[in-house]
């Protein structure tokens, strides 16, 4: 009887856990007409461009820009997921691929892919969804090239 005592308790508390661990996670927005749905909730919501975010060197600054987006209700921010060029730029210069014309080159490093990783951590944490371009169409930015 102690046994099957223990282990329906260690059940449940093995499954609120788990209830626990899923409530927490960020959840996916969609669109639903000319409305977002997020968290279950069909509306417009409001929300701001801060392309540069990606570009910026320190947590600290992501994530009070976060803080301030967070209070003033804001929920969508949209940023931007590329940074092309084409020759490597000096240190401390964030660019997230280089291209040389042959061949593309990730650049998952301090000065690349983490400075955006930041900045998802931070909208996260602050509950604010991104929308997030991952390519660039304007060529004077690096982008492809209209036909």
């Amino acid at each position: 009887m102690k046994i099957a005592l223990f282990l329906a308790l260690a059940a449940i508390v093995a499954a609120l856990r788990a209830a626990v661990d899923v409530a927490s996670r960020a959840t996916v927005s969609k669109v639903d007409g000319l409305k977002f749905n997020i968290d279950g909730v069909t509306k417009y919501f409001s929300g701001t461009n801060a392309y540069w975010m990606p570009f910026l060197t320190n947590d600290s600054d992501v994530d009070s820009i976060m803080g301030h987006l967070a209070n003033s209700g804001q929920r969508i921010l949209r940023i931007w997921g590329f940074n092309d060029v084409e020759t490597i730029p000096s240190a401390g210069t964030i660019y997230f691929q280089s291209f040389s014309g042959s061949s593309a080159t990730i650049n998952t490093g301090a000065d690349g892919l983490q400075r955006l990783d930041a900045v998802v951590n931070s909208a996260e944490k602050h509950g604010i969804k991104l929308i997030i371009n991952f390519v660039n169409n304007w060529d004077d930015y690096g982008g492809m090239k209209g036909r």
